[in-house]
């Protein structure tokens, strides 16, 4: 018994998709067959059509090695050549083929891949319906100069979005724009931001912002250097709770809640200077909870990072106060479900321990906290590097190097230490 056209197809497929690392040669190799075998025939019991390379290119995108844009580019090249060959329409690429390759020119972040991307989009939109480019791909093009750090070409992605004559504008692509700005790093992304919201409400009847949009403008107020941030992130969050407490009433759901935007003005109290910034995140998490939001790790970090930026030379008042919150905050990260401490919560409660006025009690409380970030996998550069400040010269006897001396690094130290250490996660606020 042979195989036809549909057995190929259906093994390209489970190929393709399959998480083997050799996935996209393997698929490109029966991709090769199947045109070899099926590619001129006269058989008109199927239709041979882009399907099969669609895949392919698909599981170069999605694969992990290098050269993934150049090896989709190679397959959309094949599909255009055998489209001239055999006249066949159908061989073509679409919609799919190039978000496909927008995808693996992202991953690989080549010099100058979002100008790439812009590129792409420019083929779609002077192509035929079969690649017209929808929202998706305008906001893949929008986050890919976010990405880029050039927040400027992100919006003029967005204005040629909002100028389309067919596509109605979305809000997932206003919010990559402000994300692209907000996550700039430059000194006027809180004043882009702002001018971006405004831009979007001045349009109710076109576009609508949600919680994604004010959680991300009021995180680039925490990000940014605006002497009037706290007060504009306060008022940004008490406009849209009460847009949301309206539209209850009405029952309206446009506008509902999320950790992110609690989070968020969290985060813009933690960056302050403020002296009460402890009990200004604990009145956040009190209100998020009376609003029916369950508060994630994220938000329980955030309590924690507050509670580090305390300063030694508080009163013993507060400073009592301080560890009693962290300390609970942390018990309450190992204890309920669906929660337990990551890096960020040890990184952050080592800090804490700066407070711990007694010597003893201060190297013992860091070590059973080593041993427990060892314990749960945590350990990374961050912390060490974190532990090196406040242990002191304990340190060196902490991580079984005694009378070391230099940097050492997490991965010179027992794997099993950091073995849930993901790339980038345990960042800290400080």
């Amino acid at each position: 018994v042979k195989p036809n056209y549909q057995c190929f197809v259906i093994y390209l497929d489970a190929l393709a998709k399959s998480r083997d690392p050799g996935a996209p040669e393997k698929a490109e190799a029966v991709l090769q067959r199947i045109e070899d075998l099926f590619a001129d025939t006269k058989d008109n019991s199927f239709d041979f059509n882009n399907y099969g390379y669609n895949l392919v290119v698909d599981a170069w995108s999605r694969s992990r090695g290098p050269n993934r844009a150049q090896k989709s580019e190679e397959i959309i090249a094949r599909m255009h050549q055998l489209h001239k060959k055999t006249g066949n329409r159908s061989l073509l690429p679409d919609k799919f083929s190039y978000s496909c390759l927008m995808n693996a020119v992202i991953k690989d972040r080549e010099e100058g891949f979002a100008e790439k991307c812009a590129s792409i989009l420019t083929i779609m939109e002077q192509g035929d319906d079969r690649i017209s480019p929808d929202y998706v791909t305008y906001n893949t093009v929008i986050n890919a100069f976010g990405r880029a750090k050039k927040p400027e070409q992100a919006v003029a992605i967005l204005d040629r979005f909002e100028n389309h004559d067919v596509i109605q504008p979305h809000i997932s692509c206003f919010n990559s724009a402000l994300n692209a700005y907000g996550k700039s790093n430059r000194p006027d992304s809180a004043q882009k931001v702002l001018e971006i919201l405004d831009r979007i409400e001045q349009t109710p009847d076109i576009v609508q912002p949600d919680t994604v949009t004010y959680s991300i403008c009021i995180d680039a107020l925490a990000r940014s250097g605006d002497r009037d941030r706290i007060r504009l992130a306060e008022d940004l969050y008490h406009r849209y709770i009460a847009r949301h407490q309206q539209s209850k009433n009405s029952g309206d759901h446009r506008w509902e809640l999320s950790p992110g935007l609690f989070n968020a003005l969290m985060l813009v109290y933690v960056r302050s200077s403020l002296k009460d910034k402890v009990q200004k995140v604990l009145g956040v998490m009190k209100r998020m909870e009376d609003l029916g939001t369950k508060p994630d790790r994220i938000a329980y970090n955030l309590l924690l990072g507050a509670c580090s930026k305390t300063p030694d030379n508080v009163n013993d008042k507060i400073r009592k106060n301080t560890l009693e919150i962290a300390a609970k905050t942390f018990q309450h990260l190992q204890q309920t479900n669906g929660l337990y401490p990551d890096g960020i919560s040890y990184n952050q409660l080592l800090w804490v321990c700066n407070l711990i006025g007694d010597p003893a009690e201060r190297r013992e409380t860091i070590t059973a906290l080593f041993k427990s970030c060892c314990k749960d996998g945590h350990l990374s550069g961050t912390i060490l590097g974190t532990l090196k400040v406040v242990s002191g010269n304990h340190f060196w006897t902490l991580i079984g190097k005694e009378g070391g001396r230099g940097r050492v690094e997490a991965h010179q130290l027992d794997p099993s230490w950091s073995r849930n250490d993901g790339k980038g996660r345990n960042r800290a606020w400080r």
